[in-house]
């Protein structure tokens, strides 16, 4: 079964978004320096990096990096980390 030009669009644009959504838990998971000074700062990027909408994206990734966000928000915004949590983060 051959991919259709449609199916390479789908997945160009997974890797394209992915890739970067990737990065954070690595950088967050360091064994040889402390994760808690630098996590606002990857967090921060990464909701950046979804909340950035670039004029080369297709709408795969855009719809992508919507429904990322969505869940984003859901695991890292006020109805799930404490203000005290959040302030912490950027110490």
């Amino acid at each position: 079964m051959a991919f259709t030009t449609t199916d390479w669009t789908v997945l160009i644009a997974a890797k394209n978004v992915l890739k970067s959504v990737f990065e954070a838990p690595k950088l967050l998971s360091g064994q040889k320096y402390g994760t808690m000074g630098i996590s606002f700062i990857i967090i921060d990027s990464l909701e950046q990096y979804l909340t950035t909408l670039k004029k080369t994206e297709g709408p795969f990734e855009i719809l992508l990096k919507q429904r990322l966000l969505t869940t984003f928000k859901y695991y890292f915004g006020e109805s799930f980390i404490s203000k005290e949590q959040y302030e912490a983060s950027m110490v």
